[in-house]
């Protein structure tokens, strides 16, 4: 399925639209591509990898040793995993559990739902009652029947727009030991470059390789991302939960079909086989009773950018880009590590999407810009 569409001012990535849209909801990295390469496994925390146009790709673990199984088979030279004695981790929290969650310029949702034969479950109000664009009411959950189905109205505000839908709930992971995680790019950052550049030659500058420290992952999910004529427009998306490949979603505005590849669907699962049937030879197909959350919706990351000509230190963000440590120029290379949870808000739309979407970076260009007029 494409993931890119053309307009008529040139050709604007639906990934970072999406990534750009979501971001105002506070739960980390919108991926565009939440599926994962089953011969490399599911996003995990501890990964070190990068993303690359809506989707992350995995270089190694670095919460597993190198007899462990790791995603490529390989190590960064001298791998020691990271020490978890100190680090704190917040594991499987349910973090979102509503079925749809909206960019920052759809306005005005309302929602109805398809009743399917054994019934449809979890709206405690009224049907097409209306809701902010932040979300549904928290006891909002997933139709539990393979045939029901949902639709959502919506307004647009601007010419842009996207939206999550999933299975709910979804369920958190997430290290909370920030300054353990700086001390351990410190250390290690160089060896990662190395096994990026040298041994698989991607070409990866410094800010483009993450450290995964949080992941927020589902079952199921659909997602969307448009770019046109559509300020002050009505639309309308209708979803069915109970597919076996995800959920199969279509969107109009102003009576209008988005083409396929303004969104997409996932995962494809095999049907589950049930018992043969009597006096038969042939199993029964059936959906699982309960499917794994191993779709990464959303990711949190570290990253770092070295300054030649700078004193090695490392610093994380938390305090915002205003709160920076006194300027060395003792030699060595400065270590940059803000995390994506340190970004600030930002436009709900920005005319220049031909750049991938990361606020992160422009913390990293602030601090350089700062510490070089400090210097002065």
């Amino acid at each position: 399925m494409a993931d890119t569409f053309l307009q008529a001012n040139g050709r604007l990535p639906a990934w970072s639209i999406y990534a750009q849209q979501l971001f105002h909801h506070r739960h980390g990295y919108s991926l565009w591509m939440p599926e994962y390469d089953p011969c490399l496994g599911e996003v995990k925390i501890g990964d070190v990898g990068w993303i690359n146009e809506g989707g992350f790709y995995p270089l190694f673990n670095s919460l597993k040793s190198m007899e462990e199984p790791q995603p490529r088979g390989v190590v960064p030279e001298g791998h020691e995993p990271m020490n978890l004695a100190n680090v704190i981790v917040s594991d499987d929290r349910k973090t979102i559990t509503q079925p749809l969650l909206c960019g920052g310029s759809i306005k005005q949702v309302k929602a109805s739902a398809t009743l399917a034969a054994n019934g449809f479950v979890g709206f405690p109000w009224p049907f097409s009652e209306s809701v902010s664009a932040n979300g549904f009411h928290s006891g909002l959950v997933a139709p539990c029947s393979p045939s029901a189905g949902a639709h959502f109205g919506f307004e647009c505000s601007t010419d842009a727009g996207a939206f999550l839908l999933l299975a709910p709930p979804a369920v958190s992971k997430q290290i909370q030991s920030k300054k353990h995680i700086a001390d351990y790019m410190r250390k290690n950052f160089p060896q990662w470059s190395e096994l990026a550049n040298s041994h698989f030659g991607l070409g990866l500058k410094d800010e483009e390789i993450v450290f995964v420290s949080g992941t927020t992952k589902t079952s199921k999910w659909a997602v969307a991302a448009f770019h046109g004529e559509y300020r002050r427009k009505e639309g309308s998306i209708t979803a069915d939960f109970g597919s076996l490949m995800g959920i199969e979603i279509s969107v109009s505005i102003s009576d209008e079909m988005l083409p396929s590849s303004y969104y997409r669907t996932g995962p494809a699962r095999e049907p589950a086989l049930s018992p043969l049937l009597p006096d038969t030879n042939e199993p029964v197909l059936s959906a699982p009773p309960q499917e794994r959350c191993d779709q990464c919706i959303f990711l949190h990351y570290y990253k770092m950018k070295r300054r030649l000509g700078w004193k090695s230190t490392p610093m994380q963000a938390a305090g915002g880009p205003h709160e920076l440590p006194p300027s060395s120029r003792d030699g060595g290379d400065d270590v940059l590590c803000p995390s994506y949870d340190d970004a600030e808000e930002t436009p709900i739309f920005d005319e220049d999407l031909g750049k991938p979407f990361d606020p992160v970076n422009d913390i990293l260009d602030y601090i350089l810009e700062v510490r070089d007029t400090d210097t002065l």
